[in-house]
């Protein structure tokens, strides 16, 4: 074998200096990336928001457009499906009458996650123009010609203009069902343009990009002065684009190596026996190694047999709802 710095092994007059160069850079490789593998657990999955995705159960919209396993069934020998979220056309705000925009911020009728637009009390409206003098009258010697204009629109008052309350009873009811829909197709794409932020990284980065599904949220600030939010069982997932169809999929499918999911307990050590490491978290107690990663694996059962187990002071609150608990001071993430 060789290169086209030469053959290898090297022989006496080889350059062995070059070779053992790329052999350290290999091992500071290896070094670092040892390091890496077994830096700090993170304590707070806030801290991923700096990756750029991190989307609660709770938080996705229960909408036309979007399928989440926390709370429907999915597909028929699909139980790995998780998470599809379908791209939305947005619809166009219905056009103000021209006789009503001077009386109505326009940013506020097209806000449609805002409080319900309002009339403003006045507004200025144009001065029709004056007609212009006879070409006989004299003009007047005191006329200087440093007249300033006279100005093109005056204040008047909602009150003054009835017609304006008519036009705008009618423009709110076209505006309300659009309102509606634009906000219920907003939230969808929202998550749809973070899902595919991600599918853009995962694609960039490969492996190096980590993307897991997790269940089971501890929650304490028990652990000398620092709060504990992380989940205790996570899944590898995998985003799947169909440009078609324009529908972003996410998917926990079975590692080729063994189970899909695995357990995330390593941060368990630095709480200093605060929470003991679940006993059902091994392959054979749940059969996962041969069971997609789903909701039907009982984990209800299990985080609340894990939940009782540890110790009091304060006792521990078990929730099986998906809304993630919110601790004063706490980041809403």
């Amino acid at each position: 074998m060789s290169d086209a710095a030469g053959t290898w092994p090297p022989g006496p007059e080889g350059n062995f200096e070059q070779y053992r160069q790329k052999v350290l850079r290999l091992l500071k490789y290896l070094e670092e990336f040892v390091k890496l593998k077994g830096a700090t657990p993170v304590l707070d999955v806030a801290r991923y928001v700096d990756d750029g995705l991190l989307l609660w159960f709770n938080d996705l919209p229960r909408t036309d457009g979007v399928f989440c396993q926390a709370w429907e069934e999915p597909p028929e020998g699909q139980a790995d499906f998780w998470l599809s979220v379908q791209k939305q056309d947005l619809p166009a705000c219905p056009p103000l009458d021209p006789d009503v925009e001077p009386w109505v911020e326009v940013a506020d009728v097209q806000a449609s996650d805002g409080p319900e637009p309002r009339l403003s009390a006045t507004a200025y409206l144009p001065v029709a123009p004056a007609k212009p003098e006879s070409p006989s009258s004299e003009p007047n010697a005191e006329d200087d010609g440093n007249e300033e204009p006279q100005p093109h629109v005056s204040q008047h008052k909602l009150e003054e203009h009835p017609e304006v309350s008519e036009a705008w009873k009618r423009y709110l009811a076209k505006w309300r069902p659009w309102a509606r829909e634009h906000a219920r197709r907003a939230s969808v794409q929202r998550v749809y343009a973070s899902l595919y932020s991600a599918y853009q990284k995962q694609k960039r980065f490969g492996e190096a990009y980590e993307l897991v599904v997790g269940l089971g949220l501890l929650s304490s600030n028990r652990h000398e002065g620092q709060r504990v939010r992380r989940h205790v069982v996570a899944a590898q997932a995998q985003l799947d684009f169909d440009a078609k169809r324009g529908v972003i999929s996410l998917r926990c499918p079975p590692h080729r190596r063994g189970p899909g999911c695995v357990s995330r307990t390593s941060f368990l050590s630095l709480t200093k026996g605060l929470c003991p490491k679940p006993t059902w978290l091994s392959k054979n107690s749940l059969g996962w190694s041969a069971t997609p990663f789903g909701i039907g694996l009982k984990w209800t059962r299990c985080f609340r047999s894990w939940a009782n187990s540890i110790p009091p002071a304060p006792g521990p609150q078990f929730l099986s709802n998906l809304e993630p608990r919110r601790t004063r001071g706490w980041p809403d993430s």
